[in-house]
C-alpha cells in the first residue's frame, strides 16, 4: 500500500486497510522501530504527519509483491 502511495496519512491507511486509528498506529511504530518506514510531519497540517517506507522497507515490499505474483501465477 505504501509502495505506491508514499507519503501516505494514517488515516488514510486505516480507511483502506478497514483498520481503527490506533491499530494501525501500532503497525507503523513497529514498521519504524525494523526501520521499514519513517513518519514525516505532514506538509498540509502541522498536526498531522505522513508515512513513507524507507529504503529496506521498499526493497522488502517489492520482494513481497513479486512473490504474491509468482504464487498466483501458480494458482
Amino acid at each position: 500500500l505504501l509502495l505506491g502511495n508514499p507519503g501516505a496519512a494514517p488515516k488514510e491507511l486505516a480507511r483502506t486497510l478497514q483498520l481503527v486509528p490506533p491499530q494501525v498506529t501500532l503497525l507503523i511504530d513497529r514498521m519504524s522501530e525494523r526501520s521499514l518506514v519513517v513518519r514525516r510531519p505532514s506538509a498540509t497540517d502541522g498536526r498531522a504527519f505522513e508515512v513513507s517506507l524507507t529504503r529496506q522497507g521498499a526493497a522488502l515490499a517489492t520482494r513481497l509483491q513479486q512473490a504474491s505474483r509468482t504464487m498466483e501465477d501458480e494458482w
